[in-house]
């Protein structure tokens, strides 16, 4: 026996001879010692101590090498029970499992391939990138948390979306009002309405144009109602400058480029022409009909010149009336004068 060794070294246990107690209590005493749990024989193959055992089991079911723990035949021997389980299992390489059933499971590293995650029974998942290279449905009500970064989705309907920022580069908003809580500023390449448009923050009946930061914007100065189109400033019109002239003083009237251009409180004046009463400050009650006339004019009051450079060089003459082409051109500060102009002599055919 491995790890035995006979103490009847004088054979006294043999036929024919008498055999003592204590011969054969020293042979059992040497069983006994063999089979000890701590200095019995080891059986791994040292000189006196058996070769090592490789094959345990009733019918030696499972094969042990230097390399492996086998079963003698394939799928045979299971290792633990549903009643007897083991604590702990280290692997230091790769389990092929040919299916695992786990109540709990921590994977830190390498691929799950070819799996389906939660097929029988779904749970929630927690990822640093999701990437799908087939089709990805989500059950209704079932995306929750603040953002969804990057990545391309190609169809989804979502019945209600709040967000902080949108970035859409592509598609179409259909059927949504943009702005209907808080409105903000808008960019477009073309804005097209099918129905009613309407501007907050403008001029009622005011009319919009561009300003000179390509601004749509509209004021109180030009109005239209539907019929009536109203500025509160001169027009012009070809060039043709309409209005009360300088200092928008309301009894003035001024029809004609430079006409009235100076004027500051004088009133009741008329000026039609190119520059009539251009250099008018204080005059008032003047009436200037044609080109440059009364040009000259600043504070006379009550003149009447009617024709091309009538009482031109006119300043604060008073009660004058020029009437023709060049009337009282060189009058500067005359008063009540009354000329006719340069007469052009009309020939009959």
């Amino acid at each position: 026996m491995t790890g035995y060794i006979r103490t009847d070294t004088s054979n006294n246990i043999a036929d024919g001879n008498i055999v003592n107690a204590v011969d054969l209590d020293n042979e059992f005493n040497g069983v006994e010692a063999a089979f000890n749990a701590s200095t019995g024989h080891t059986h791994d193959g040292t000189s006196a101590e058996g070769a090592p055992i490789t094959k345990v089991g009733p019918t030696q079911d499972v094969v042990v090498s230097a390399t492996a723990v086998l079963p003698k035949t394939d799928g045979t021997v299971d290792l633990g029970s549903g009643s007897l389980e083991f604590k702990d299992l280290y692997i230091d390489g790769t389990a092929n499992i040919d299916s695992l059933v786990a109540d709990t499971a921590d994977i830190n590293g390498g691929t799950v391939d070819a799996v389906t995650i939660g097929g029988t029974t779904a749970a929630a998942g927690t990822f640093t990138n999701l990437t799908a290279s087939g089709t990805v449905t989500i059950p209704d009500n079932s995306i929750s948390g603040n953002k969804v970064e990057g990545g391309t989705i190609n169809a989804v309907t979502i019945n209600t979306l709040t967000s902080g920022t949108v970035d859409i580069n592509g598609g179409a908003v259909d059927g949504t009002s943009v702005g209907a809580s808080t409105p903000s500023t808008g960019a477009f390449t073309t804005l097209s309405a099918s129905g009613a448009t309407t501007l907050s923050g403008g001029t009622a009946n005011g009319v919009t144009y561009l300003n000179g930061s390509k601004v749509l914007t509209s004021g109180s100065a030009l109005t239209f109602d539907g019929t009536t189109l109203t500025t509160t400033n001169g027009a012009t019109i070809q060039g043709l400058t309409v209005g009360k002239g300088a200092g928008a003083i309301a009894s003035n009237t001024a029809l004609g480029s430079g006409a009235l251009n100076s004027n500051t409180t004088g009133n009741s004046n008329t000026a039609s022409g190119l520059n009539a009463l251009q250099n008018n400050t204080t005059g008032s009650i003047n009436t200037a009909s044609g080109l440059q006339a009364l040009f000259s004019n600043t504070t006379g009051s009550s003149n009447t010149a009617s024709g091309l450079n009538a009482l031109y060089s006119n300043t604060t003459g008073t009660s004058n009336t020029a009437n023709g082409v060049t009337a009282l051109r060189n009058n500067t500060t005359g008063t009540s004068n009354t000329a006719g102009g340069l007469l052009v002599p009309v020939v009959l055919l």
